[in-house]
Parts: C-alpha cells; sequence; structure tokens
C-alpha cells in the first residue's frame, strides 16, 4: 500500500501509456517523489524519490522532453529562503539528478510545458516585487534558461501569487492561469 502525501500539478502520460503523477511531503521536511500507473489510473506503483533533504522539496512539476528524459521543477525551502529547482532524469522518472536552483528567492511555485517548437516555458509565481506571474524560456530542454529574457505575465497581484498552469492551445496561444 502506498502512502501518498499531496499530489501536485499535471499527470503525464508517456508514449507506452504509462501515467505519471508527482506528490509530496512537506512543507518543511520536503520529499519529492514520484508514481505510476499502467492501467489508466486504477492501480498506482513504483514509488520514486525524486528528491529529499536537507533542503525540504516539495510542489513538483513534471515535463517529458522525449527520449525516456523527463524534468522536474521543485519549490524548495533552502536555509529560510523559497525559490524553484530543478531534477533531470533520463530514464522515465526511476532515477534523477541532484536537484540545482533555477529561481530567486521568492519565485515559485512553478509549472513547465513543452511549447510547439520544441522550446520550453516554465512559468512561476513572483512573491517580491513586482508581484505576480513571471515565465522563463529554455531552448535547450531546461540545460539553461533564459535569464536575460525573463517574461513578466503579470505584475499587479498579491504576496501570495502563485501556482500557475499554462498549456498550448492548437493555434499556438499560450493560457496560463494561477
Amino acid at each position: 500500500r502506498l502512502e501518498v502525501g499531496s499530489p501536485f500539478g499535471k499527470m503525464l502520460k508517456l508514449p507506452d501509456g504509462t501515467m505519471l503523477l508527482p506528490y509530496h511531503f512537506g512543507p518543511t521536511t520536503g520529499a519529492a517523489w514520484l508514481i505510476r500507473s499502467r492501467d489508466n489510473g486504477r492501480t498506482w506503483v513504483d514509488p520514486v524519490r525524486i528528491a529529499e533533504g536537507p533542503i525540504a522539496y516539495t510542489e513538483p512539476a513534471l515535463c517529458h522532453l522525449g527520449d525516456g528524459r523527463l524534468l522536474v521543477i521543485l519549490r524548495a525551502l533552502h536555509m529560510g529562503q523559497t525559490g524553484l529547482w530543478q531534477s533531470d532524469s533520463a530514464d522515465n522518472g526511476y532515477t534523477w539528478s541532484e536537484p540545482r536552483s533555477i529561481t530567486g528567492f521568492h519565485e515559485h511555485p512553478g509549472d513547465v510545458i513543452r511549447l510547439h517548437d520544441g522550446r520550453l516555458l516554465l512559468t512561476y509565481g513572483r512573491r517580491v516585487p513586482p508581484y505576480g506571474i513571471q515565465g522563463l524560456v529554455s531552448h535547450a530542454d531546461g540545460k539553461t534558461w533564459d535569464e536575460s529574457n525573463k517574461i513578466l505575465l503579470v505584475g499587479d497581484a498579491g504576496t501570495d501569487t502563485g501556482y500557475p498552469s499554462s498549456i498550448q492551445r492548437d493555434n499556438g496561444a499560450i493560457v496560463t492561469v494561477y
């Protein structure tokens, strides 16, 4: 029997039909996990720890990159500060790299999607002025993020803004709700 903390983010469906569900335990002793289903969600198996302390990792957001590669964006609490960190997998999520920091203080939580043109779009809450929702683009499957061209989607929200979720429509329009 699996004990699941809090599911978070979007589930992914791999090309072979396997569904992936990210979840976390938290918030101050957080650990991010992944479980999978091979029967359209009736049963969940193979729990895998993505990341765990001494940094508290929570609120995982998955992105499928193809060829068995995944990345996950994690909210991390480190030395009293929160931001987004990233971990990568080359084996459909069975093993994960050591997480690395990708955003600044109070820039969290995140969501990441692959755009039709192959770039990745990361959207996240910005809990420092200007408060709102910000975005970063990667032209390299998340190996690097274009810090010099940050996108401010919303700059007039409150201090507890966040939890964006983005999709790209068939006509190319990107819709982000938060």
